[in-house]
């Protein structure tokens, strides 16, 4: 809990194919940010996520056969702004408690992929669900081999582009989706359900009467989707601000910096106590100053 990891790049050096440049699974409070990691010469630029509360924002990974290896992770974790570029294997290999969310992340893969995999053997439980959204994927060579997506496990994308691959998903227990090839394909939404596994695993019977049905079925409207669901957009390129949208730049709000208006100030006057009714105060300070702090 509560480790950064800020504006440190990393470069693994030749002769190290096993290495991995952080490994950091992490909860509440913890957080890789505003850091390249070279992993050319490595297995993997980040081995682990942060949940519970944790995430990881505006990374690079360069190279590696696996950009994120995040399989131990805590549950639910956040990333944003990623950048995971040349990997031969896997851009994100996830297989944790909960969904992983991905948001603002532009992938280039060199090999077939599938560049993100959602849910990986032998499953614990039922974990690996992805959700993914303002996301790039490109494969550098075209080949028919290429997939952007893969797993057991559940899947859901809003507002992804893909191009480059021969299939857009290869999910356990659903057809492969083809993709036209050669140009853009914007994937305004689409749902994969995870179809019925049996639960526990072996090492589970001693203490818990099962196996059980587990399902995650698509919900559309209230409704249960015995289908995935998937609405595509071919031709379209992605937008310019897909990934910077979701990074803070120098504009990012700081109640320390000398324009911002302290409402508890003179002539702002503002009392905070729960009782008063301060909305005259806190207009005159949104009225006379850019940033308005309230403390």
């Amino acid at each position: 809990m509560n480790q950064m990891l800020v504006g440190i790049d990393i470069t693994i050096g030749p002769g190290n194919p096993g290495a991995i440049g952080v490994r950091f699974r992490a909860a509440q409070g913890s957080s890789i940010q505003d850091c390249t990691i070279d992993a050319r010469n490595a297995y993997c630029g980040l081995q682990g996520g942060a949940g519970s509360g944790g995430g990881h924002f505006n990374v690079t990974i360069i190279g590696g056969r696996i950009g994120a290896d995040l399989r131990l992770t805590q549950p639910a974790p956040t990333v944003a702004a990623f950048t995971l570029v040349g990997q031969t294997q896997h851009a994100i290999l996830y297989n944790g408690r909960q969904a992983l969310s991905a948001v603002g992340c532009r992938i280039v893969l060199n090999g077939h992929g599938p560049a993100v995999v959602a849910g990986t053997p032998p499953p614990l439980m039922p974990n690996g669900q992805v959700t993914m959204v303002d996301s790039s994927i490109e494969f550098r060579t075209p080949d028919p081999r290429n997939v952007a997506f893969g797993g057991n496990s559940s899947l859901y994308l809003n507002n992804v582009f893909v191009r480059g691959a021969a299939t857009l998903a290869r999910m356990e227990g659903a057809e492969p989706i083809p993709l036209p090839p050669g140009r853009w394909t914007r994937v305004d939404e689409y749902a994969h359900g995870r179809p019925t596994t049996l639960y526990p695993p072996p090492t589970w019977r001693k203490w818990r009467a099962g196996p059980f049905p587990y399902q995650s079925p698509a919900w559309i409207d209230g409704r249960r989707s015995t289908t995935d669901h998937l609405v595509l957009t071919p031709g379209v390129q992605p937008p310019p601000d897909l990934q910077s949208r979701h990074i803070w730049d120098d504009s990012l709000p700081d109640w320390q910096d000398p324009r911002a208006a302290n409402v508890k100030d003179p002539p702002y006057n503002a009392i905070g106590d729960g009782q008063h009714d301060d909305t005259a105060a806190i207009q005159r300070a949104i009225d006379s100053r850019p940033l308005v702090f309230l403390p």
